[in-house]
């Protein structure tokens, strides 16, 4: 685990798993995991602008898999 995400308890399924509303999810998902990906991406990268491109993309990913219908299991 990386420095950066020690402090951290990323664990989204449990925050939205009892949300029936795809919008609901992705809503409290990106408030409550916005900051910290982005930290996180900024961190491998070091660059502000592709880190937040690197987020936008994950959440972009997360809106999609929510939408349909999709839970991804961690390994």
């Amino acid at each position: 685990m990386f420095w950066c995400c020690k402090r951290t308890s990323l664990n989204p399924s449990s925050i939205v798993q009892n949300m029936k509303n795809p919008e609901m999810q992705f809503t409290v998902a990106y408030q409550k995991y916005s900051d910290e990906i982005f930290r996180f991406c900024y961190y491998r990268v070091f660059d502000r602008d592709k880190a937040k491109d690197i987020a936008q993309e994950t959440f972009i990913k997360t809106w999609k898999q929510l939408a349909d219908g999709v839970e991804k299991k961690s390994p």
